[in-house]
Order: C-alpha cells, then sequence, then structure tokens
C-alpha cells in the first residue's frame, strides 16, 4: 500500500451499515468496502477510471474462516465493480490501467540499499530562541538489514519559550551508490 495519496472518493455507502472508498496513488486505485450485517453484494461505480481498459484485483473473505479469495478482471469504467461479502465483511481491491498480458497490479517493492546514515543534532532546534542541543552526530559507513543504529541528543528549551507542545523534527539521510539519496523524517 502506498503511504501518500493523490485523491480520494467515496464511492457509496450508508453510515449505518456500510461503506465503499477509493485512494488514488499515481495510476493505481485502492478500493476498500465494509459492511456490517448480513451478506450482500457490495457495488462500486468505475464511472471515476477513464477510459480504457482496467485490471482489477480483489481481495475477499472465502468460504472458511480465515479463508482469503483473490480474482482479478479486466473491465472498463462504464462498468461497476460488484463483490459479494459475507456477514460482517468486505474486500479491498487494487485498479490498474490494462496492458495486454499483464497479471498484476503490484508493483515491486524498492528495498532502501545497503547505505550509510548519518544524523546530527545541528539545525533540529531554534537557536533564535535560546534553544540548544548536545550531542555527537551519529554516523555508520554502512548498515546491514536488520542492523540498528542509535543516538542521543539533549535539547534544552530556551528560558523565554513559551509552554506547550513543540514538534521538534528528526530525520536521517541515507545514501548509496548509484541510488537516490532518501530523507526520512
Amino acid at each position: 500500500m502506498p503511504t501518500a495519496w493523490d485523491e480520494t472518493r467515496v464511492l457509496g455507502g450508508d453510515p449505518s451499515d456500510h461503506a465503499v472508498v477509493a485512494r488514488r496513488s499515481g495510476d493505481r486505485w485502492f478500493v476498500g468496502a465494509v459492511a456490517a450485517g448480513d451478506p450482500r453484494t457490495l457495488r462500486a461505480p468505475l464511472g471515476f477510471l477513464g477510459g480504457g481498459q482496467w485490471l482489477v484485483e480483489v481481495v475477499r473473505d472465502g468460504v472458511g474462516r480465515g479463508d482469503v479469495r483473490r480474482d482479478a478482471r479486466i473491465v472498463r469504467s462504464s462498468a461497476a465493480l460488484e463483490v459479494a461479502v459475507r456477514r460482517d465483511g468486505g474486500f479491498a481491491a487494487v485498479i490498474c490501467p490494462y496492458l495486454p498480458g499483464m497479471l498484476t497490479c503490484e508493483r515491486p517493492v524498492v528495498p532502501v540499499p545497503a547505505t550509510t546514515l548519518a544524523g546530527t543534532p545541528s539545525g533540529v532546534v531554534d537557536a533564535a530562541k535560546g534553544w540548544t542541543v548536545t550531542g555527537a552526530p551519529v554516523g555508520r559507513r554502512a548498515l546491514r538489514p536488520g542492523e540498528t543504529l542509535t543516538g542521543r541528543w539533549t535539547v534544552r528549551v530556551g528560558d523565554g519559550s513559551p509552554v506547550g507542545p513543540v514538534d521538534v523534527p528528526v530525520f536521517a539521510e541515507f545514501r548509496a551508490p548509484g541510488h537516490a539519496r532518501v530523507h526520512v523524517e
């Protein structure tokens, strides 16, 4: 699942018993539906997709307890996605533009490469308001999968600062030869 969305649409529902929502990330749509009560067929109109053919992959409850069923179909935006759901059930679907021979909307997950990591306390606090930070920068030339890196900094709030919550941003940068820099906050 993506972590950022470009668009969200409510496709149908009734606050008392069901909801169907679609969220878009790039050219893929993710549709989720839930229903309370008796088994039924949930319907999602697909007019928002635009022209052409679309591959729809649906995951829903299967026949047995804990059983999951997955199926795929090719549709046009003039159609509606209709999925039979069990009592208190639902479904999830991924929809992407269809190309001949395409079997899935899945995309490979690009892992963070073997990398160097650096973190520093500078720039984290507002020195203009009398804030200070102490602690050594943290860095490693290489981290293997599963390894951790920790650091410790002390932030002192300025005497004239107002009382209340304050966001203190923390970030890390990953770098590896041949890969773009990854900035995580």
